[in-house]
């Protein structure tokens, strides 16, 4: 197709450099290098970048590695009291569904005013309304900020948002407030499952969610 060539072609004057390599890589002369090599390499780099990596935690399932007494502690509220594996399961620490959880909205939003719809926004069916995708947890305590917006800094507070989100109080904005009702409301089954954590616990949990890191934690 035309427009896969177009794409080739704006490549090599923009990154003539790792075009000149991807070619080198083939053994081919630029000429013919197609939409499928560049499509094929960057597919290749994708698996590299995001694939799975060790961590503390996966160390002390797989390979006896030792955790603390606070990491095991939080462990055991991740799996249990906190339900947070209810959500976060599997290999990446996600169900990959949709649930809405009252965070605030930070920036414009999907909608342009201060107020972002979540899956709503694509599916226009209003069961989907402020649901957004579980988030991954590999490597969490080194990607804030948190929330579908980036608007909660400490993974601690991210945690109580999911349990305690009045800690924080109300929005003053009268429209967010408004919005904020309606996300308590659609959000309260998965907080009424979910068991209070005192701030101990949070802490607790906060270590275990570091052992989920790929590298050292940065403070």
């Amino acid at each position: 197709m035309k427009v896969y060539s177009e794409i080739v072609s704006f490549l090599w004057k923009t990154e003539k450099e790792s075009m000149t390599k991807l070619a080198s890589f083939y053994n081919l002369d630029k000429s013919l290098i197609d939409f499928g090599h560049v499509a094929k390499s960057i597919s290749e780099f994708m698996k590299k970048k995001f694939a799975l990596q060790n961590t503390k935690f996966h160390n002390f399932i797989f390979h006896g590695g030792k955790l603390s007494e606070e990491e095991i502690s939080g462990a055991e509220l991740f799996y249990g009291k906190g339900k947070c594996a209810s959500c976060h399961s599997g290999s990446y620490f996600t169900d990959f569904k949709f649930y809405s959880i009252p965070f605030p909205q930070k920036g414009f939003g999907k909608n342009g005013f201060g107020i972002d719809y979540g899956k709503y926004n694509i599916s226009h069916d209003p069961s989907d309304l402020y649901k957004f995708k579980t988030s991954s947890l590999l490597d969490v305590a080194n990607t804030s900020p948190y929330s579908h917006s980036g608007s909660v800094k400490d993974l601690s507070d991210a945690i109580i948002y999911h349990f305690d989100p009045l800690k924080f109080g109300f929005p003053k904005d009268k429209l967010k407030r408004a919005e904020f009702y309606k996300i308590l409301s659609l959000s309260a089954q998965n907080i009424y499952t979910i068991g209070f954590l005192n701030e101990s616990e949070v802490r607790d949990l906060e270590k275990f969610l570091q052992t989920l890191s790929y590298k050292a934690v940065l403070n």
